[in-house]
């Protein structure tokens, strides 16, 4: 489904909508990504570039969090002790995007005040109220939302960036030259996915007629041990932040990434993918990855052994 009618869905005669406030959080500590603040930031584009919609974003002050939020362009409001209870009333609608789901008592209190409210919940989180609920995971199923709420549900209602509306990206195929395989592990890879990957490629040497590219998102600390680690090897690229992903995924003929977005991302251009569970919530959505056939293989947790033997067979079977 393309962005506009996504927005048409969530919103209630969305033409209508002057300001829009955006609750999320992120920061590269245990539990959270920048995943869902890049979620927010792909809405608050296109509300403004279809309906000239305002958007602020009310964040926890988590510095790198709030550091990559400005460097996207979004006006930030800290969440902070005293901010006073007003502050929702100034919008005309609420989204949340939080991990753990919003403060249950804040969604009835909004549903007292006729506050359009939208929840963007991904791992089936108990929910009291909300006017629209999407969930975009593989997993979705309404079991813990109110009956009264609109429910989007399902990876057609994965927010995709405007880039990704109509590509389609060449085929091994198509293409001549040495197999390209990607790797990223989302915007700052708290659990060092990243470094385990590149350690294993070193000990086993599968550069055979391979071009390697490791993707580093704005949120990683780790990038001189990486550049380091990869100095002398002719095969492997790093790539420190790339501004525009899409060009790299469609040279893509493997990526190997997380249980997050990017899975969801590569997924929609039909690229081979090996899917790495980088925390305990991103299991069951690799698992189902793999159970409908929608993904090469996929790890539930890591083990050096196992994934140079899984990407060794890809690489096989790819050429």
């Amino acid at each position: 489904m393309n962005m506009k009618d996504i927005l048409e869905q969530l919103f209630d005669n969305v033409h209508s909508y002057k300001n829009v406030l955006f609750r999320v959080d992120a920061g590269r500590v245990k539990g959270l990504s920048y995943g869902h603040l890049i979620r927010c930031h792909i809405l608050a584009q296109a509300l403004r570039e279809y309906f000239n919609i305002h958007s602020t974003f009310l964040m926890q002050p988590i510095p790198d969090g709030i550091e990559y939020a400005k460097s996207l362009g979004e006006e930030i409001v800290l969440l902070e002790k005293g901010l006073p209870r007003e502050i929702y009333e100034k919008y005309d609608a609420i989204v949340f995007d939080l991990v753990y789901g919003p403060n249950n008592n804040k969604l009835l209190e909004l549903k007292k005040q006729g506050c359009w409210t939208i929840v963007l919940d991904d791992y089936g989180n108990k929910i009291l109220w909300a006017n629209v609920i999407l969930n975009s995971s593989v997993l979705a199923v309404n079991d813990s939302y109110p009956s009264d709420a609109k429910l989007l549900l399902g990876p057609d209602y994965f927010i995709l960036p405007k880039s990704f509306e109509g590509t389609r990206c060449c085929t091994k195929a198509e293409k001549k030259g040495p197999l390209a395989v990607i790797m990223t592990f989302g915007a700052s890879d708290p659990t060092n996915l990243t470094i385990n990957v590149t350690k294993a490629l070193l000990e086993r040497e599968l550069y055979y007629n391979v071009n390697y590219k490791i993707i580093m998102g704005p949120g990683f600390t780790m990038s001189d041990q990486i550049e380091s680690m990869a100095r002398n090897i002719n095969n492997i690229d790093i790539l420190n932040n790339p501004s525009e992903l899409m060009p790299i995924f469609c040279d893509a003929d493997l990526v190997v990434c997380a249980g997050g977005r990017t899975l969801y991302e590569v997924n929609s251009l039909k690229i081979p993918t090996i899917a790495i569970a980088s925390i305990d919530h991103e299991v069951p959505v690799v698992r189902a990855f793999r159970e409908h056939g929608l993904i090469i293989d996929g790890l539930e947790s890591w083990d050096s052994a196992t994934f140079l033997k899984t990407l060794e067979q890809a690489i096989v079977q790819l050429h």
